[in-house]
């Protein structure tokens, strides 16, 4: 579960930017998540309800999760979009197909890989 590792890196980032800025708490983070971290939103969000629970000014913070759909490039044939999802149940959920839906080509993948902290609403 890294989603506790992810969610304490976010936690110490903000807590560096609060510290900086001299604001007391937060009100509200805001992160996109990329599909294909493979992150799960609940368990997130789960993670940052027990770290807060310790700190000082983020007793009322609030984590809205916005999921960044994958998107990939086909340098062949210029297909740009949504990966095809297979399910396998073998390995219990989806896996992403990262070949081109249109020519069957490698892809590059150009979305949703990343976790970023979109927006931090301090309180002053």
């Amino acid at each position: 579960m890294h989603e506790i590792s992810v969610m304490n890196s976010v936690v110490a980032e903000v807590i560096k930017i609060m510290e900086e800025r001299g604001f007391k708490g937060v009100e509200k983070i805001v992160l996109d998540v990329g599909a294909l971290t493979f992150l799960n939103e609940e368990a997130l969000k789960f993670a940052f309800d027990v770290i807060k629970e310790d700190l000082e000014g983020f007793s009322g913070a609030e984590l809205v999760i916005n999921i960044i759909p994958a998107e990939v490039l086909c340098e062949n044939c210029g297909y740009r979009g949504d990966v095809n999802v297979e399910e396998d149940s073998f390995y219990h959920f989806a896996l992403p197909t990262l070949k081109c839906p249109r020519c069957g080509s490698e892809v590059r993948i150009v979305g949703g890989r990343d976790c970023v902290i979109r927006k931090i609403t301090f309180l002053s």
